[in-house]
């Protein structure tokens, strides 16, 4: 498949005597080939092989690269478990994030806990504040002409979250570093104590919330505390789960936007002038940048696509490798803010379908229509590049930008 080991790639591991060899990869997925210039074509290479293959890496695991493999292992919970869903596996110690760790019926009880506070209808008053926030951070540098997009805007979705949930927002650096901790750091030292640290934090904020209930998220989880229906331990695990959720998948996406629309115009003029647009353009966008590599923990020995996958191996599930299948999209590298709208990946698919969506998919569309806005035309610093990375969250760690402002014009002249 022509993957070479990358010279930062560390962890690799012997190859279980049951694993085909042809379907060992030389694949490190924080560090693969190519993830700084393109993340999404560093991954789409996997297609170029089997459709299921052998990471020796972290720990080692399998990756399933087809859309419609991940779809059956994730309908399939009583072979494909979710007790452990990223890789590498969790180290003893390290915190549960539940509903993401459970399977049926268990997963369902948990899940209705949140259903409520994270509903479109739930959501929808939500949008103004959504909207000022977002028109404020652009105005601050509307007029600078350049920026380092992750630098002045990774931390808006959490800002977002901390304002919804009813966090001060005084603690966002700190919640923001956890977050981006967990979601790619490759050190299970580190995002285990991230883990520790962010529980520890959520400790104060459910204590508050049981003796001051409100209309917030955490409220939610307390009062079914108050009422004896879950435990501290279950309430606490949800809102890490939620916590961690709401904090880093949004920020990632808006810098696989931004850097989209910064290189394509074609597509600007588009949604310039249908401002309507921005709905289908928010799905599309969502589709070709896809975001997590979630996993699941096969629960007894099977015969897989010409694998044999042993009891208590994970199978990766790279939901944006999905995403640019051909073989359940047309042309999927290609964006289409008119395709035929069918359901992607980016939020799971069966029981485990991310909640979070509904909060999710407003704060990308109205990011689209602030931006387009106040800054109709920029483009990437020609003089710089936006570097990508991978982990349990794809994300650019950097997007310089550039766009003219009337001081430049009136230079021009």
């Amino acid at each position: 498949m022509g993957y070479e080991m990358s010279p930062d790639a560390s962890g690799r591991g012997e190859v279980p005597p049951h694993v085909k060899p042809d379907l060992v990869v030389d694949f490190n997925y924080f560090v693969p080939p190519g993830i700084e210039d393109d993340p999404h074509r560093a991954w789409k290479r996997l297609h170029e092989g089997p459709d299921i293959v052998y990471s020796p890496y972290n720990g080692g695991h399998w990756i399933a690269t087809r859309a419609d493999d991940i779809f059956a292992i994730m309908q399939d919970t009583e072979t494909f478990s979710s007790r452990e869903f990223i890789v590498p596996k969790r180290s003893p110690g390290t915190p549960n994030v539940i509903p993401n760790q459970l399977d049926p019926p268990q997963h369902g009880q948990i899940r209705s806990i949140i259903l409520k506070p994270l509903a479109p209808k739930s959501i929808a008053p939500l949008e103004p504040m959504i909207r000022e926030i977002m028109a404020a951070r652009i105005a601050r540098i509307a007029s600078q002409g350049r920026c380092d997009f992750v630098a002045e805007f990774a931390d808006v979705p959490s800002e977002l979250f901390l304002r919804y949930a009813r966090i001060p927002i005084e603690d966002l650096a700190r919640v923001k570093k956890f977050a981006d901790t967990v979601a790619r750091s490759d050190s299970d030292a580190d995002r285990k104590q991230a883990r520790l640290d962010a529980r520890e934090f959520l400790q104060d904020i459910l204590n508050d919330r049981c003796r001051n209930p409100g209309e917030d998220l955490f409220s939610a989880i307390a009062m079914r505390e108050n009422a004896g229906e879950i435990t501290r331990e279950q309430s606490n695990s949800i809102a890490l789960n939620v916590f961690f959720g709401g904090l880093d998948t949004v920020a990632s996406a808006l810098g696989f936007v931004i850097t989209f629309l910064a290189q394509s115009p074609e597509h600007r003029r588009q949604l310039i002038a249908d401002p309507a647009l921005s709905q289908d353009a928010t799905e599309e966008l969502l589709r070709r940048f896809g975001l997590l590599n979630l996993a699941r923990t096969c629960t007894r020995r099977t015969q897989f696509k010409g694998a044999t996958i042993e009891a208590d191996e994970l199978v990766m599930l790279p939901l944006h490798l999905a995403n640019l299948d051909e073989r359940k999209f047309k042309d999927p590298l290609t964006v289409d803010f008119k395709r035929q709208r069918s359901a992607h990946y980016n939020f799971g698919t069966g029981v485990h379908r991310c909640v979070g969506s509904n909060l999710a998919r407003p704060e990308i569309r109205i990011f689209i229509e602030e931006w387009l806005k106040a800054i109709p035309e920029f483009s990437l610093d020609p003089d710089d590049k936006p570097v990508g990375q991978s982990g349990v969250v794809m994300a650019y760690r950097k997007v310089p930008l550039v766009w003219p402002t009337e001081a430049t014009a009136v230079a021009a002249e």
